[in-house]
């Protein structure tokens, strides 16, 4: 399914593998995705960008350049372990689902009224999420936690605004 929905979300990020957490201005337009991070790892904070379209993967820093490579994006096996029930992230009204892949925790709270699709997000997002068909909705908020509880992923949406993005947001530059 193509992707329909173009505009701006805010959201933060935590990944404690490289003990980073991120602010982070997520642009939507036309299958092109670019995500700003305003991040903080290991107490070093750097400003980057990740930009996905019809060129490939690219995180720009400082006029810097990189290409992703995308065999290196995993994937999970899921199973749906629960449907948690209804609550309220953030001012949205989501649904909890619990998930496991043998290895970890993963909880997401989904909205299926805020205009946005799992079908929006590039592939790199969606390979750390469940397949679509395991729950309905845009993942408000994302925790992936080891066995022990501990926690090793998260993202957590704030704010969903539809808005024309123009083309030049996409310039890697």
């Amino acid at each position: 399914m193509a992707q329909t929905f173009e505009g701006r979300i805010a959201m933060s990020t935590v990944n404690t593998s490289n003990d980073e957490k991120a602010e982070v201005t997520w642009l939507l337009r036309k299958g092109e995705s670019r995500m700003d991070f305003a991040s903080v790892a290991k107490g070093v904070s750097t400003d980057y960008a990740l930009i996905v379209d019809a060129n490939g993967i690219d995180m720009v820093a400082k006029g810097q350049v990189t290409k992703v490579p995308t065999g290196s994006i995993p994937t999970g096996n899921y199973q749906l372990m629960e449907k948690a029930g209804e609550e309220s992230v953030n001012g949205f009204n989501c649904t909890h689902y619990v998930f496991t892949d043998g290895s970890s925790r993963i909880d997401v709270w989904a909205n299926t009224e805020v205009g946005v699709s799992l079908n929006d997000m590039p592939f790199m997002m969606r390979a750390k999420f469940p397949a679509g068909e395991l729950f309905k909705g845009f993942p408000i908020r994302f925790e992936k936690r080891d066995l022990m509880g501990k926690l090793l992923q998260s993202h957590d949406v704030r704010s969903i605004q539809a808005e024309t993005v123009p083309a030049r947001a996409f310039v890697r530059k």
